[in-house]
């Protein structure tokens, strides 16, 4: 079982990508929600295997951490639900992959041929 130590070198990595972001203006905050919420994923799908998991991990990340200033800026009803770059970057990470997977789901059974078959 390697998922331990695949998300240790995750987290270290993320730290090491954080503290280099203090220094190069990357927003922290937005790292660690895309984290959190990467790792919720990797960690909730385990149906798939590991690779899927680790590729879908790093998508996750990447997408939440570029979401997040969208999130950041969404107004429901007059309330900002995610005012923060951290819960914004979370909540995107956790739904970018979710989504995209129930899209590619839903064309993949578009795809199927319907009616009768010859043969």
């Amino acid at each position: 079982m390697s998922e331990p130590a695949t998300a240790t070198v995750v987290v270290a990595g993320a730290a090491g990508f954080a503290a280099t972001g203090l220094v190069a203006g990357i927003d922290v905050l937005a790292v660690i929600g895309a984290l959190a919420g990467s790792l919720v994923f990797f960690t909730t799908t385990e149906e798939r295997p590991v690779w899927e998991r680790v590729l879908f991990l790093v998508v996750s990340f990447v997408m939440g951490y570029l979401f997040a200033p969208a999130m950041a800026d969404v107004e429901l009803f007059g309330v900002r639900p995610f005012k923060y770059a951290g819960p914004a970057a979370f909540g995107a990470s956790v739904v970018v992959v979710t989504v995209a997977l129930a899209v590619i789901k839903r064309r993949g059974s578009m795809a199927e041929p319907q009616g009768r078959q010859d043969g």
